[in-house]
């Protein structure tokens, strides 16, 4: 699939505060909507070379128990970087090195985000810096579980194309 849609979502339990609300051991979706065409291969040379995708250009939520819905206020990236040789197989949304959240297990071992995967619990890598969002920032001081999942969007047969008039195209 070189140009379909695709939802990300990194689910947890933590703590932080988002804007003046404090939230704690609280159950946590940021959702991710972009598009496979955003998605480009890279490569880390240092310490070794690491293959690594990024998907740009997205637009993010987050939904936290008992706080209202936020979007999150910048251009963000999902990473998803294989470094078999650090046994480091991880999925971070945010900028690295200080992503806002991100997930590590093995199971993400040479998942390169075009394709649906999850959900796949792992180990919770977060920052501990503030992310922008329309209801203040968002900050977490603790996560303690964490999981992510990519569905792909597939036209469905109400969505695809219809041959003339609206009538489905015929098989021959």
């Amino acid at each position: 699939m070189a140009n379909a849609p695709i939802v990300y979502s990194f689910f947890g339990v933590g703590s932080g505060t988002l804007g003046t609300s404090p939230f704690t051991a609280a159950p946590f979706v940021i959702t991710i909507f972009t598009n496979t065409s955003r998605i480009v291969s890279n490569t880390i040379w240092y310490p070794t070379p690491t293959p690594e995708n990024l998907c740009s250009q997205a637009t993010a939520s987050i939904a936290t128990a008992g706080l209202p819905t936020a979007i999150l206020e910048f251009g963000l990236s999902i990473t998803a970087l294989s470094n078999p040789q650090a046994n480091l197989f991880r999925l971070s949304v945010g900028l690295d090195p200080d992503a806002l959240i991100g997930v590590a297990s093995p199971q993400l071992k040479g998942y390169a985000l075009a394709t649906s995967i999850g959900p796949v619990f792992g180990t919770a890598v977060f920052s501990q810096k503030p992310y922008p969002t329309t209801t203040g920032d968002l900050l977490f001081t603790a996560v303690a579980s964490a999981a992510f999942q990519a569905t792909l969007m597939l036209p469905t047969p109400e969505t695809a194309p219809q041959g003339r008039q609206g009538i489905p195209p015929t098989k021959l």
